[in-house]
């Protein structure tokens, strides 16, 4: 009775992994805080508008707000626009990169998948192949692989790699 339960919950999953690390945000806040930080200082003590280094101070106080923004949007959980692989029932949707375009495969579309270091290759059933890379860690790299393969598990899919 047990096990139903469970295969039931696993059939309706939903699974969102995050393929950026809490680092790269983390980075991107400091970076940004420190940009700003300098560029005031720099401001403050500088004689003359016209010198070098006003000019890099100005540079500094915009482009330190801009990455403290970036980190703080772009890597929010829940933000359509943080870089993020989706899986559930009817297939992936992969988001690597603001820049980037989305890449939505259903299950029903693909004949096999092929795991490479930081690289899934679909063949799809018009025998085209779409590469997808991964900017992520190894360990979300094996996070990904494995969710897909439990998918793909249930959905009669062949996996070539690991």
């Amino acid at each position: 009775m047990r096990s139903a339960k469970v295969q039931k919950v696993k059939k309706n999953m939903k699974r969102t992994i995050e393929l950026t690390p809490k680092s790269t945000k983390w980075i991107y806040l400091f970076n940004g805080a420190v940009n700003t930080a300098i560029g005031i200082n720099i401001l403050l003590q500088s004689e003359s508008w016209i010198h070098w280094a006003s000019i890099l101070s100005i540079l500094l106080v915009l482009a330190g707000p801009l990455l403290f923004v970036y980190g703080i949007i772009l890597f929010y959980p829940s933000n359509k626009l943080t870089p993020t692989i989706n899986i559930d029932q009817q297939g992936l949707r992969i988001n690597r990169d603001i820049f980037k375009k989305v890449v939505r495969i259903d299950w029903t579309n693909i004949k096999e998948i092929t795991f490479k270091s930081f690289e899934l290759d679909f063949k799809l059933d018009d025998d085209n192949i779409k590469t997808v890379n991964l900017p992520t860690t190894a360990e979300k790299s094996i996070e990904v692989k494995k969710t897909i393969r439990d998918y793909c598990n249930n959905k009669q899919i062949k996996i070539v790699g690991g």
